[in-house]
């Protein structure tokens, strides 16, 4: 199994997490809520990941902005967030290993903590 090398890999990584995120019980906020047009939305995701995991420069937006607007709509709770980071961390470790593959799953759960402290207080 190699590690996370190339944008194709972040891609690869991305559509695999949202496919699972999809079937799973937050769904609803993706869905229903923010109403994502999933081909849209996956470049982005996957601009993001590779500005933070390759150093890549084509990431434009701010994160922070577009889930405090989503939690006006919907709580984002500590649940939310370990559904989130578990079927993160588990899409990564069938995909890939190596240090950029757990650097992806630390920044992760650092942006999933600093999240969730922002938009809860906790």
């Amino acid at each position: 199994m190699q590690d996370i090398t190339s944008p194709s890999d972040i891609d690869q990584l991305v559509r695999a997490f949202y496919n699972d995120l999809l079937k799973s019980e937050i769904a609803y906020i993706f869905t229903d809520v923010a109403q994502i047009d999933l081909e849209e939305h996956l470049p982005h995701i996957s601009n993001f990941w590779s500005s933070i995991l390759l150093g890549t420069e084509n990431y434009r937006g701010g994160a922070m902005g577009v889930h405090f607007k989503l939690a006006e709509k919907t709580p984002l709770t500590a649940e939310t967030f370990r559904v989130w980071l578990d079927l993160f961390d588990k899409n990564v470790d069938q995909l890939f290993k190596g240090p950029v593959a757990d650097e992806a799953k630390s920044r992760a759960h650092s942006i999933g903590a600093l999240m969730e402290h922002r938009l809860n207080g906790k």
